[in-house]
């Protein structure tokens, strides 16, 4: 006798568990790439938050001409260090560009960068930050053993002329002396602090 090659077919209860497995599975990836989304966007918001309290600390003792001429004395230089020093290391790198797209001011002893015009240009224009996650590669860790690469948020932020005012005379560790807020001086921007 023949043995019968027919394929038994899967059971109602079979199909139903499969189907119901895979619908959750997807469900699950889903929820996690969204939540994963929220807290990116979320994090940007944070550090764009935080990238735009440090340029107003390092803004401060800077005289808003400073941001047209982009020079600075080493008096200023010494206050901008003073004034953000409190940071620390959730600052990876924080550079001040003149309107020209002047490298003003860097915590990197290199001193060797240059601003990515466009966004450069664009904050001017528009006021409001720009924030994106980039890849930081230090080329050699300390112990020698090769680049290090560590995700950080790259904010160049607008620095407008209440950020900006002349401290000379004032002690540098003192308390700053309070500002006004005007609606004019709000929307007179000098330049861009990045990173």
């Amino acid at each position: 006798m023949p043995r019968a090659t027919a394929r038994r077919r899967w059971s109602l209860t079979r199909y139903f568990g499969v189907v119901s497995f895979l619908a959750m599975l997807a469900l699950g990836v889903a929820l996690i790439w969204m939540t994963g989304r929220v807290m990116q966007e979320q994090s940007v918001r944070d550090g764009t938050q935080s990238a735009t309290s440090v340029m107003s600390y390092a803004a401060a003792p800077l005289p808003t001409h400073a941001f047209a001429e982009g020079l600075l004395t080493d008096a200023q230089v010494t206050a901008i260090e003073t004034s953000t020093m409190g940071f620390g290391s959730r600052i990876v790198e924080l550079r001040l560009w003149s309107t020209a797209g002047v490298l003003m001011y860097s915590a990197d002893a290199t001193g060797g960068a240059f601003p990515d015009t466009e966004r450069l240009n664009g904050v001017l224009a528009s006021g409001s930050a720009d924030a994106r996650v980039l890849d930081d590669v230090n080329q050699v860790d300390a112990a020698g053993t090769g680049a290090t690469i560590q995700e950080v948020l790259d904010v160049y932020v607008p620095v407008g002329a209440r950020d900006a005012q002349d401290l000379s005379g004032i002690e540098i560790g003192s308390p700053l002396p309070s500002r006004p807020r005007s609606r004019r001086a709000r929307s007179t921007r000098s330049s861009v602090w990045p990173r």
